[in-house]
């Protein structure tokens, strides 16, 4: 089944093409949790196979994010921090998610930016807080650019690395599958713990 799935995703991402790439990386680069290591590990494994250019990939996918993220800095220039925090949940955020972005934003300024590139469920973000900061366009343009190229070319170059490994992937998918599960089943069980015990909490 696992091996099905990552069949139709390198089929998926094979479909998309260099502007399918560019188009998947500006989404993922607004607040839509698209991620990215869906669509540029799958990528890397292509030009493994020879069906992509590792360079153009990485411009395609660089190309993309800034996009996506110059956008999102828009959206946060234009909307304003009131209008986020009174729909945040929509924007898939709460007062903690908002709450660890300024301390980030405070702490490392500018170069947030950059950092927040490397860090799963806040680089969705950040280009909106740099919106409502009003940082320099230049500067943030410069940063992203530096971030998303480093990520999105560690992500290839890792489905590049895999692709070289299939003969040993696949001896060893089985045992993938079921340490997929397992985590899968240990993160359900603790978001179910933390839900009801905020309940729990709430009601007293």
């Amino acid at each position: 089944m696992l091996e099905q799935f990552f069949s139709w995703i390198i089929s998926f991402t094979s479909s998309l093409g260099y502007f399918g790439i560019i188009l998947a990386m500006a989404i993922e680069s607004t607040v839509i949790p698209l991620p990215s290591e869906l669509i540029l590990l799958p990528a890397g494994y292509l030009v493994y196979k020879g069906t992509m250019n590792i360079y153009l990939l990485i411009i395609c996918a660089v190309f993309g994010s800034i996009i996506g993220s110059f956008f999102s800095y828009w959206l946060g220039e234009k909307l304003g921090r009131p209008f986020v925090e009174k729909h945040k949940s929509r924007f898939f955020l709460n007062d903690e998610k908002i709450k660890k972005i300024d301390l980030f934003f405070e702490r490392f300024g500018a170069s947030s930016i950059f950092f927040a590139r490397l860090i799963i469920g806040v680089r969705h973000f950040i280009s909106f807080f740099a919106g409502f900061a009003k940082e320099n366009k230049k500067k943030f343009i410069i940063y992203t650019f530096i971030g998303a190229g480093l990520w999105n070319t560690f992500l290839i170059c890792l489905g590049y690395f895999l692709g070289t490994q299939e003969a040993i992937i696949k001896t060893y998918l089985s045992y993938f599958t079921v340490v997929i599960i397992a985590i899968v089943c240990l993160v359900i069980i603790i978001y179910l713990f933390k839900h009801l015990t905020k309940r729990k909490n709430k009601k007293k």
